[in-house]
């Protein structure tokens, strides 16, 4: 098959740190270091409307199928409308007030406040609770998608479960489980919430059972830190990552086995499934991004992104397009 660039989106003065295609697929969100987020009409990617946000800077953009959306980052949490750009309260709370935001596809999520603080929060319902108290230093990592469990981390200290329902920190993982040599680690729950993994200072992956914190599988072939993690969606015993080693890996968790790797020649930022899993996409500093085929690791496509400092990865929702961002631009 044939891969073509759709387009080069440009508009941000800084650089891309999130992106976000709406379940509909008539809208696409990019945000910046320039402190604005850009709305695209995916169906002629022409004159994107501008919404400043204040002080956020890189966040993570995460759309609702009600059509709102939100983002976090280290200083702000922000709500918005999509189709009037209006700004929604999020129960009375100053989006200054949170540090991190993790969030899951349901409009579920976790913000840590400067205090020290967890705070539930859910769009639907347009409501927040104060959870629990973290630790000093600890940074929300991800959270499951049925909004119980949330993973914290440090940089260089050991990552711990928490249960959002019962506002309680349950343990803390393994001293071995510390990812001390890239920063936070990378971290992912299952889509069905059994299973967590999180990367290792050893280079492994280990993965545990979220019901009593058993360690079920210990993933040991990457050669330097993995930085990226994507459970599959449609079945969670399939575990991709991508590693700074220039190397993806498709893994078997049950059997701890290497199903495939796939391979760049610059070190990897991301990876991503297709929504119907047939496909992986990576990401690498050799900007390239590199389509394969899941089940045999036979690369598909290359595609040229001109992007060399890339940062996140994402599929629309019919996987017909994929979208990057990067140092001052994205690509569709």
């Amino acid at each position: 098959p044939s891969f073509d660039l759709v387009t080069e989106l440009r508009g941000h003065t800084g650089s891309a740190g999130g992106v976000a295609y709406h379940p509909n697929g008539k809208f696409l969100l990019t945000s910046g270091s320039d402190l604005s987020v850009r709305v695209w009409r995916t169906d002629d990617f022409y004159r994107p409307e501008s919404i400043p946000i204040g002080r956020a800077g890189h966040c993570l953009v995460q759309l609702n199928h009600d059509d709102s959306w939100f983002l976090g980052s280290r200083l702000d949490f922000l709500g918005w409308d999509l189709e009037t750009a209006g700004r929604r309260q999020i129960g009375g709370r100053s989006p200054e007030e949170f540090q991190t935001v993790v969030c899951n596809e349901n409009g579920i999520g976790i913000g840590a406040d400067l205090d020290g603080a967890a705070w539930k929060f859910d769009l639907a319902s347009d409501s927040i609770e104060k959870v629990f108290e973290l630790s000093p230093g600890d940074v929300p990592l991800t959270i499951s998608e049925d909004g119980r469990l949330l993973l914290v981390g440090q940089s260089g200290g050991k990552p711990s479960l928490c249960d959002i329902i019962n506002q309680q920190k349950i343990c803390e993982l393994p001293a071995d489980c510390i990812n001390d040599h890239y920063g936070f680690p990378a971290a992912k729950f299952s889509p069905d919430g059994r299973h967590f993994a999180v990367s290792c200072a050893d280079y492994s992956i280990a993965v545990f059972r979220a019901v009593d914190q058993i360690q079920v599988a210990r993933l040991r072939s990457h050669q330097r830190g993995v930085v990226g993690l994507a459970f599959d969606p449609n079945d969670p015993n399939r575990l991709a990552s991508a590693s700074w080693d220039r190397t993806a890996k498709l893994w078997r968790i049950d059997t701890e086995s290497v199903i495939n790797t796939m391979k760049h020649s610059g070190w990897l930022s991301s990876v991503a499934f297709s929504p119907d899993s047939s496909r992986l996409v990576t990401a690498a500093s050799d900007a390239a991004i590199k389509l394969w085929v899941s089940e045999s690791g036979q690369q598909v496509a290359s595609i040229p992104s001109r992007v060399p400092h890339p940062r996140h990865l994402g599929f629309s929702s019919d996987g017909r397009t994929i979208v990057l961002t990067g140092a001052h631009t994205m690509q569709a």
